[in-house]
């Protein structure tokens, strides 16, 4: 009988220090699909934690269902709240994901012990594994989106594909990304905001063996512009400076720009890693307001 206690603080132990740790390791946050997939892996996570419950409570079926399923939701509280005295904030949203895994999980163990007849069992079972399936869907979902672009690799940006939004943002600007054609594109229409462009987020972090960045731009409506081309690494994202080489003039004919990579870096006088660069930015310095800038081929050589 002492065993069934001592595993689970062992196990209450373990949870805790998983996503503590999980939320302390540098790297998982870059782009959206890159958050996307942190964020799945509650949904993984959780539905384990229950599956775990279930099995290890001493009820019935229905006893081990309710008991599952919030205390799975109770741990998840437990380690939202616990990940503050680390520096992070109370997330809602990742707690609604731990307990739809958990959900998911206990309707998959109540659905494939289900007593039922033969043919009904296997109805009941094959809705069993669609539930545990569906703990699976986000993870697979934005897994292969991050392993397409990575597969793309040396192109960074393409704007193909069903993914190619969740791979920039857009500051002091408005975009327009196009893939009605058969090779895609991103207008950025700019504001008079001295740094109005776009901020990539490239699926490949390792540039050690590239020399350049490359990228064909041209300006659509407007006047020519200068743009200046921001590198960073995973401890400076989002951090600028405004003396940069790097500085391409785009015209109104489409060109390919070819920038140096080590002398981006060291214009702007940081260490930043090559071997682990985690955003483009691409800043416009035109002061006319609703010049169409289009970005196209992000790519290394």
């Amino acid at each position: 009988m002492t065993s069934r206690p001592l595993f689970l603080l062992l196990f209450v132990a373990i949870l805790a220090g998983g996503v503590a740790a999980a939320h302390l390791i540098p790297g998982i946050d870059g782009s959206e699909i890159e958050r996307n997939i942190r964020d799945s892996l509650h949904v993984i996570g959780f539905a384990g934690v229950a599956w775990i419950l279930f099995e290890m409570l001493p009820a019935g079926r229905l006893g081990k269902a309710v008991g599952a399923l919030f205390g799975a939701i109770a741990l998840g509280f437990l380690a939202e709240s616990a990940q503050r005295w680390a520096g992070f904030t109370f997330s809602q949203a990742d707690l609604v994901r731990d307990a739809v895994g958990a959900g998911l999980m206990v309707l998959a163990r109540l659905l494939w012990a289900a007593p039922a007849s033969r043919l009904l069992q296997v109805i009941t079972r094959g809705l069993a594994a669609i539930a545990v399936i569906g703990v699976f869907v986000p993870f697979g979902y934005w897994g292969w989106g991050l392993l397409g672009e990575r597969l793309k690799a040396p192109v960074l940006g393409d704007f193909d594909g069903h993914y190619a939004a969740h791979y920039f943002e857009t500051t002091h600007a408005d975009v327009i990304l196009d893939r009605s054609a058969e090779n895609g594109f991103l207008d950025i229409k700019l504001t008079r905001a001295p740094r109005s462009g776009v901020r990539i987020f490239p699926a490949l972090y390792d540039w050690r063996r590239y020399e350049w960045l490359v990228f064909d731009a041209e300006i659509v409506t407007g006047r020519d512009s200068v743009v200046s081309v921001h590198l960073n690494d995973y401890d400076s994202i989002g951090h600028y400076v405004d003396a940069q080489s790097g500085m391409v003039t785009v015209t109104g004919a489409a060109t390919s720009h070819r920038v140096p990579l080590q002398a981006v870096l060291a214009e702007a006088g940081r260490a930043d890693d090559l071997g682990n660069i985690r955003q483009v930015a691409l800043f416009a310095r035109s002061q006319n307001r609703g010049t169409l800038l289009r970005i196209d081929n992000l790519r290394l050589e």
